[in-house]
């Protein structure tokens, strides 16, 4: 489904689907996007050079029968969850981020003296720590 998030898209491999007024078009993004489905479109992929997913394999895609307030249901849900999990990562890019230039601080102030790496039973990140408060 294209739309406004998507300017100016190039596509190499195109399927188009026609709408279906049993079909919600969020709920078949989000189906077809879905983990269980990527899967199965890889195992249908076609060409040893540059794969492609055929007309015929989209064809014989298995979607499940829903009622339609079902689909936008679910299509809300996959949505939704989709937001949590990008925030998420996120998150967690941010910190690897954070982590890495803290260890990189810690590495030189061990290499320049500023704090004692020999010193026994404490780890260097509380030594580094007492530091900071001293000055």
């Amino acid at each position: 489904m294209v739309d406004d998030t998507l300017p100016d898209c190039n596509a190499i491999d195109l399927l188009i689907v026609k709408r279906s007024s049993m079909l919600d078009p969020s709920f078949l993004t989000a189906f077809i996007n879905s983990e269980p489905i990527r899967e199965a479109v890889k195992y249908g992929t076609v060409g040893a050079i540059q794969g492609h997913f055929n007309v015929e394999a989209l064809r014989n895609l298995e979607v499940p029968y829903l009622p339609l307030t079902k689909q936008v249901e679910l299509a809300a849900d996959w949505h939704h969850e989709r937001k949590v999990v990008s925030a998420m990562s996120a998150d967690l890019t941010r910190a690897i981020a954070l982590a890495k230039e803290r260890r990189a601080a810690l590495i030189t102030a061990a290499v320049t003296g500023q704090i004692d790496v020999a010193a026994k039973q404490r780890p260097a990140a509380e030594q580094l720590e007492d530091d900071i408060k001293e000055l």
